[in-house]
Order: C-alpha cells, then structure tokens, then sequence
C-alpha cells in the first residue's frame, strides 16, 4: 500500500457505494492518523439518479471524520438526502 511505502500528504475520497467500504475507508484514514482529507462524494448522477443508498448517505453525516477539526474538507454534497 502506498501509505505504508512513501505515505501522503493529502488524500481525497470521491464515492463510497455503501456502508462496508465507508467504514473500510474509515479505519484507514484512523489507521495512518491522515490529517488532509478531502471528501467529496459522488451521490447522484447527473441524470438525477441515486448513486448511493439511503443508509449510506445517514451513515457518511454521521462520521466522526466528517465532524473533527482540522484540515479536512467536506463538500456541501454530503448534507443532500
């Protein structure tokens, strides 16, 4: 894995299709204490469809990450339901 050869600087996380891969993500982004973090989900399409469900939206406002100080950016996207 990248971060355990030269480690980042900054990571950015597009989209998290449901809960198992969010909390995958999530006990990375603990594991290696990665500081600038910029998410900005996919959540729907262009089109106007749902890209990712219900569960996993509640589930990614409710992140401890998404809430903590610090140099993480959260775009506007993951407050639409």
């Amino acid at each position: 894995m990248v971060l355990n050869d030269i480690g980042a600087d900054a990571v950015k996380i597009g989209m998290l299709h449901n809960t198992s891969v969010i909390k995958c993500v999530c006990k990375i982004l603990k594991k290696y204490k990665l500081k600038n973090v910029v998410f900005d989900p996919v959540m729907i399409a262009k089109g106007g469809a749902r890209l990712v469900n219900k569960n996993s939206v509640n589930y990614i406002n409710n992140l401890s990450f998404s809430k903590k100080e610090g140099n993480s950016i959260i775009s506007e996207n993951t407050r639409r339901n």
